[in-house]
């Protein structure tokens, strides 16, 4: 038995009779395939991922919440408020750009779904169709997300150390 032919036959005739499902695949691969690239460079590296990840969460707010940190930040809204705001313009754009492609990458799984649950039953498809239903979907497929990075991240914890 030979399943996986007909589940590539089957994927192959969505993708081609669904352009729209495009440009959903290539937005949902931008949120699946962020954390995924982390993991295989530092597997490539030889670092075992779970101390490395310790300890950057560890050097991280271990300098944010530190009181030289801190006291250096309040200085530099004193002595050079300019900077600082350009500084928190820069960081604010920085978060609404991570988070649209957050957004758009959450919205296009739950197009794709949408996409081939609509395919399966012969209904219509339409970029925007499927992106305003997929749209309603937003938060449930955004902590099944979170919830599988949480998960992901609590197994390399405790299987990594026995794997290195």
């Amino acid at each position: 038995m030979q399943v996986h032919r007909e589940v590539l036959k089957n994927a192959f005739k969505i993708a081609w009779h669904a352009p729209a499902l495009w440009i959903f695949g290539i937005f949902a691969t931008f949120l699946t395939g962020i954390g995924d690239s982390g993991i295989v460079l530092r597997k490539l590296s030889n670092l075992p991922l779970w101390a490395t990840t310790a300890s950057e969460w560890k050097n991280t707010f271990s300098t944010v919440f530190s009181l030289r940190f801190l006291t250096g930040l309040v200085q530099t809204m004193i002595n050079a408020p300019g900077t600082f705001l350009i500084t928190g313009v820069v960081f604010l754009i920085l978060a609404v750009i991570i988070g649209a492609f957050v957004y758009f990458a959450v919205i296009s799984q739950g197009a794709l779904i949408l996409g081939t649950q609509k395919i399966l039953y012969e209904e219509k498809t339409t970029f925007s169709g499927l992106r305003s239903v997929a749209g309603k979907h937003f938060w449930p497929v955004f902590w099944i997300n979170i919830l599988v990075a949480l998960m992901a991240g609590i197994f390399f914890l405790i299987v990594g150390p026995a794997i290195t």
